[in-house]
């Protein structure tokens, strides 16, 4: 009998492989035994008493890495803010369909791979990226917001994943023009909303920030094949800086090199 105090963003997985325990939490009790051998709690307190034995896996996860993880695999364009209750509540859970019983299975042959000794002196686990597994198995486990968006939206993803991709391509052929987020708007017939999310799913900025970044990486290569016709100014200019001072300012943020340094090796490889 014991237990696990309040932690905050930090959530306790319990996957018996035998044995029975009560857990208990918010005024609830929660019997896990193999007909129900999953036990989550969410930051919560919680306590448990083991009848006889408990023979199984006990460890912690990040909360927030499997709202991201949930995130992620639902699609641009999809809020974390949709998992957070999926993700809050104390629970119990038992192989009540198929899918579910599959999952737990995963989950359990995930954790035999990484009591492999084998693949662990071979260094082979850290590129077989089971965390990954773990996290994204749990996320579907867990969240029937999740498992509903990708048995009913498949299709639909992956037609907002080629209307993104050509957006890209779209801004990358006119980085030279000016680019606003109206413009992206009509372009992908994404909301505003939808675009930020979308973008900061994929590259962690907003649009306009992508955007600005891209002018200066392709700068930066413009930069290098110059010839001696074409400076600093004129460079920047071509991709929509109007100030010499402004695109300096950025090109050495971005670069920790400032414009004419790059110019000057660029003119150097050439010579």
């Amino acid at each position: 009998m014991g237990t696990i105090g309040q932690r905050e963003g930090v959530g306790s997985i319990n996957l018996l492989l035998s044995g029975t325990v009560t857990y208990g939490g918010g005024g609830q009790e929660y019997l896990v035994n193999q007909q129900r051998p999953f036990f989550f709690a969410a930051s919560q307190e919680y306590s448990y008493l083991i009848d006889h034995h408990f023979n199984g896996v006990v460890f912690d996860i990040d909360l927030q890495r499997l709202r991201q993880t949930a995130t992620a695999m639902a699609g641009l364009g999809v809020s974390e803010r949709r998992f957070v209750a999926d993700f809050e509540h104390m629970r119990a859970i038992g192989p009540t369909t198929g899918p579910v019983q599959e999952l737990l299975q995963v989950l359990c042959r995930s954790f035999r791979m990484l009591d492999c000794q084998q693949l662990r002196e071979l260094h082979y686990l850290e590129h077989l990226q089971v965390d990954d597994l773990v996290y994204r198995t749990l996320a579907l486990l867990l969240s029937p917001s999740l498992r509903k968006i990708l048995q009913e939206d498949s299709g639909r993803a992956l037609d907002r994943m080629r209307v993104f991709e050509g957006l890209l391509e779209w801004i990358d052929a006119n980085l030279c023009s000016r680019i606003a987020l109206s413009d992206l708007e009509q372009v992908s017939g994404y909301s505003r909303r939808n675009l930020q999310l979308a973008f900061q799913q994929r590259f962690g900025c907003g649009p306009i920030q992508w955007v600005r970044q891209q002018r200066l990486e392709h700068a930066r290569q413009a930069l290098l094949r110059a010839d001696d016709a074409q400076t600093v100014t004129i460079i920047a200019s071509r991709y929509g800086f109007s100030s010499a001072s402004a695109f300096s300012r950025d090109f050495r943020a971005q670069f920790a090199l400032s414009p004419s340094a790059v110019l000057r090796e660029g003119r150097r490889r050439t010579s």
